[in-house]
């Protein structure tokens, strides 16, 4: 618990305005570069196996599509992970720069190490990620695009611009007061016949810094740190077609744990096709 409640202190403080967060990025660029170039893959590589094979088993991935991915994060991987297995065009949105090369570059190696015979991905494009000079000459060969928008809205791109809409632990980090907006937002960029695909982590965040706490610690209050996805049923209309998830409402969301043992939720949802514009949506279980 000490652990626990001293990691709490110290992001409380770091968020205290703007000089401090940025003194908070900027420490976790650098100290966590280097971490992340240790870090095992097992856990990125089944989240990403299991994206491919969600991809694969609902054809949300047409030929020469276009993707978007919310919370890119430090290292692309969901997005270069994809982009090894389908030609696509893929966006990707964060906050603020948080873009580790040597870590992506080091991770992609490790990959690459203990490529399976029969691997059905791409290894000249795993190559171009490993060999890359920089970020910018990786997009250029992929086909990516990187966006950044410091309140994460995707509220620049065009209606029905996206095919695939998704996202890694990235949508717990949402506060409660945006969700609505930015599923909007989703809703009016993904077009007719478009998925949205997200994995969203429903544990406390801070035990990451503390293992001897329970992943659930923050069940115990209703206003405790940690995921708010977990203790909350979002009730969200988009525009006037109503749309309801909740982490105990399958076959609409379905829940697994990961290699790490931490609860995730999977999310697939599907937009059809209503009196010609984007229609209601359609929540698929993925499993």
């Amino acid at each position: 618990m000490v652990k626990y409640v001293l990691a709490a202190l110290a992001l409380k403080a770091f968020s205290l305005n703007g000089a401090t967060r940025k003194a908070y990025r900027s420490i976790g660029n650098l100290v966590g570069q280097r971490a992340r170039q240790n870090t095992d893959i097992d856990v990125y590589v089944e989240r990403g196996d299991l994206f491919v094979a969600l991809c694969k088993k609902y054809g949300a991935v047409p030929a020469h599509a276009q993707a978007f991915e919310l919370g890119t994060g430090w290292m692309h991987w969901y997005s270069l992970y994809l982009r090894l297995y389908f030609d696509l065009h893929v966006t990707m949105l964060d906050v603020w720069d948080n873009r580790q090369l040597a870590a992506l570059q080091t991770l992609f190696g490790k990959l690459k190490a203990r490529v399976p015979a029969g691997f059905e991905g791409d290894v000249a494009r795993l190559d171009t990620i490993i060999a890359a000079p920089s970020v910018e000459a990786l997009y250029d060969a992929l086909g990516l695009h990187y966006v950044i928008e410091p309140d994460g809205s995707p509220r620049q791109f065009a209606n029905g611009a996206f095919d695939l809409i998704f996202s890694f632990h990235c949508l717990e980090h949402v506060p409660i007061g945006n969700l609505s907006g930015l599923l909007a937002d989703f809703h009016r960029t993904l077009k007719p016949g478009g998925y949205m695909i997200h994995q969203i982590g429903i544990d406390d965040h801070l035990q990451h810094y503390d293992p001897a706490e329970s992943p659930k610690n923050h069940l115990r209050s209703p206003t405790g740190p940690g995921s708010s996805c977990s203790r909350t049923t979002y009730n969200i209309s988009i525009g006037s077609r109503p749309a309801t998830g909740s982490t105990g409402s399958a076959p609409r969301v379905s829940c697994c744990w990961s290699g790490s043992r931490r609860p995730q939720t999977w999310a697939v949802c599907r937009s059809r096709r209503g009196s010609g514009t984007i229609g209601r949506k359609t929540w698929l279980a993925p499993f």
